[in-house]
């Protein structure tokens, strides 16, 4: 049987240890940039995520008032749409019909019978909550309901195409954490309630 004799010379060389060192350190920045880049990459999904949504929503909730709403109306008080002159179309007053019964037309003049004291104002304004952001707003004159349509709006603009046609152009924009800015335009043609429908 062999004996092995311990040999003071075994063990790890300065160089290998230093070789080893620099290996587990470039493998280490390589994660943590991965890490990092995934997870800018997730924030931003978000914040588009939540842009879209919001800008979806809001442009949902126009539409749905601006389809029951009139800018060819003969009738006195005027229910038709009001739009400021460009560049400053980002307000806009409207009326929406009385229902009763289930039915806006009165029985008697044939026509749409218009909330004359209730009007409908939709307002481009500073957002109260967060410095330096504006928002839109649903305010309801006759009744004092506000409700905040959208937050983070940079550009809102009310375009009338036609007596029948508005144009809505909504760009919502939000920073990021990591100082991107993320923006999206929403646009939507609107057909208004004929004065007979």
């Amino acid at each position: 049987m062999k004996i092995r004799v311990l040999n003071k010379d075994n063990g790890f060389s300065l160089v290998e240890i230093l070789v080893s060192t620099l290996i587990l350190v470039v493998v280490s920045t390589i994660a943590y940039q991965s890490y990092v880049g995934g997870s800018n990459m997730m924030q931003d999904k978000q914040a588009q995520t939540m842009v879209q949504t919001r800008g979806l929503v809001a442009m949902s909730i126009m539409t749905d008032d601006l389809r029951q709403a009139t800018q060819n109306s003969n009738q006195t008080p005027s229910p038709n749409i009001v739009l400021a002159a460009s560049p400053n179309n980002s307000n806009m007053n409207f009326y929406l019909p009385m229902v009763s019964a289930g039915n806006a037309i009165d029985t008697v003049t044939q026509e749409i019978d218009w909330n004359t004291n209730n009007m409908i104002q939709y307002k481009y304004i500073a957002d109260p909550t967060a410095a330096g952001k504006m928002l839109l707003q649903r305010v309801e004159t006759g009744t004092g309901n506000k409700k905040t349509i959208a937050r983070s709006v940079s550009d809102i603009r009310f375009t009338s195409i036609s007596l029948n046609e508005l144009r809505i152009d909504l760009t919502i924009t939000e920073r990021m954490p990591t100082n991107r800015t993320i923006s999206k335009t929403f646009t939507g043609l609107v057909k208004l309630r004929n004065r007979y429908e």
